[in-house]
């Protein structure tokens, strides 16, 4: 069976939920005690840094696309390789593509491109009907 590629870009991370959280920290700064305002502020660097880091992570990234590879057993989407035993669920709706694993916690969200949907649609069919994955292509 041949490799089927596809471009998928990788989902956003939530910047405007991190951005009212580092201004509700700024708020919380600004109203504590003397004595607590110093961790407050050390705090308060601390996530601006990650923010940051986030903010020019998504500005250099936002639009590079990865090729998505179906192989017999498996997903692979640039380095990361998911393995079909290891996948409970393959959602594709609209224009997202979520791929979930057994534990609750490893969710993720990578966007297809609509010319590509249909195609990735009937490959993903394809490749999993031997597989206990549960799907919803639509």
């Amino acid at each position: 069976m041949s490799n089927n590629k596809f471009m998928v870009r990788e989902q956003n991370p939530p910047l405007i939920a991190m951005l009212s959280l580092l201004v509700s920290l700024l708020i919380l700064v600004n109203t504590l005690d003397s004595t607590y305002r110093a961790v407050g502020i050390i705090a308060l660097v601390i996530y601006a840094t990650y923010y940051l880091y986030k903010l020019i992570w998504f500005i250099k990234n936002r639009n590079l696309d990865k090729v998505m590879e179906l192989l017999e057993d498996s997903i692979k989407i640039a380095d990361k390789i998911y393995p079909f035993k290891d996948i409970k669920k393959i959602n594709i709706i609209d224009t997202i593509l979520d791929i979930r694993k057994h534990n609750p916690l490893s969710h993720y969200i990578y966007y297809i491109k609509k010319e590509e949907k249909e195609a990735l649609i009937s490959s993903i069919r394809e490749m999993t009907k031997d597989h206990d994955i549960q799907t919803r292509l639509e």
